[in-house]
């Protein structure tokens, strides 16, 4: 006879099928948190105290938002298991001159319990999960995938970013490309894109070129003798396409207008030593070049501060039907809205 944790369980969830019945659920555990908050995430080296304090407070601020679910209570014969990430990147992970954000990953895994080995023992099996829910502060990745390859000390230059694919609850939904749906709250309702200029698009460029030039005339210089004269040719030659590629883009940026050059920039067609040429804003064909809104972020407030949350849930509809929007049900919207508006 069915316990009765097992006929409350279908009041959570339909029946597991397929995977679950080959592992059915352990009733007669007890569900339980492992570990209970307050977690302590690992933190990187260079934080503060204070600021070593206040994320790991942030961290367990969102457990407890999640602990409020009646499906994180949770029910006999599964387990909650969270994990924390912490870590310190500016806005598009790259390695530039940027500001930094104190960022943290919530990852809290609906897990069976299940028998593992011989003698009885019973451990939490999170590659068999229900269900995960994953929150992320100050952390755009989600966004990420669609950079240039070009950036300055303001940011990654990123084309045909995607747009968002719905939204749930008054806020944009976003898609990965494995099909993964993230809500994104923001503290500042601006744009998550910026244009960038023409004028700072050629600087970038002219950058660019001025150290491939560089760096072609550091190996010339480097090349031992004896060296075929074919081979020294070529260098010689590259160094000369190379110069004149970055002549021309200096001429093209001293011959814009202030109006030239302070409009989005749409790149055309261009190869060679040509200079990049930009298409007008009626082309349709042509697609302006982003980077991250430095408007996203409230600059007097202190690196930890959660201004950006991005929240995912994950469930197999045919394993665990109907659990993922249950989940989402559950979710206190308005506290996370309230999460990142608190400083």
């Amino acid at each position: 006879m069915r316990s009765l944790a097992f006929i409350a369980l279908i009041g959570l969830i339909a029946i597991p099928t397929l995977a679950a019945q080959s592992k059915p659920l352990l009733t007669s555990h007890p569900g339980a948190w492992q570990p209970a908050p307050p977690i302590t995430p690992r933190l990187p080296q260079d934080l503060s105290v204070g600021e070593r304090a206040a994320i790991t407070a942030s961290v367990n601020q969102l457990l407890e938002i999640v602990r409020r679910m009646p499906a994180m209570a949770p029910p006999a014969g599964l387990a909650v298991v969270p994990h924390a990430f912490v870590d310190l990147l500016n806005l598009d992970h790259s390695e530039g001159k940027r500001v930094k954000y104190v960022t943290a990953e919530i990852v809290v895994n609906l897990a069976p319990f299940e028998p593992v080995g011989r003698g009885g023992a019973v451990e939490a099996v999170e590659a068999d999960r229900a269900a995960g829910l994953t929150l992320r502060v100050n952390d755009l990745a989600v966004l990420l995938g669609s950079e240039t390859g070009m950036a300055d000390d303001q940011g990654a230059f990123i084309q045909r970013p995607e747009d968002p694919v719905d939204t749930i609850h008054g806020y944009p939904v976003y898609e990965e490309g494995n099909g993964e749906r993230w809500v994104m709250i923001r503290r500042n309702e601006v744009p998550f894109f910026a244009p960038v200029t023409a004028e700072r698009y050629m600087r970038a460029t002219i950058a660019a070129h001025e150290k491939e030039l560089a760096d072609v005339r550091d190996r010339r210089a480097r090349v031992p003798a004896g060296v075929p004269a074919s081979v020294v040719a070529t260098i010689d030659e590259a160094i000369a396409s190379f110069g004149r590629r970055l002549k021309n883009d200096q001429d093209a940026l001293a011959a814009m207008s202030p109006a030239d050059r302070a409009a989005p920039v749409r790149p055309g067609a261009f190869s060679g030593e040509e200079a990049p040429v930009f298409a007008p804003a009626d082309d349709t064909g042509a697609t302006a070049v982003v980077y991250f809104n430095p408007a996203l972020m409230s600059p007097g407030l202190p690196r930890t501060a959660p201004q950006l949350l991005s929240v995912n849930i994950s469930a197999s509809d045919d394993t665990w039907p109907g659990l993922k929007a249950k989940l989402d049900s559950e979710v206190d919207w308005s506290a996370l809205e309230k999460f990142v508006h608190q400083q």
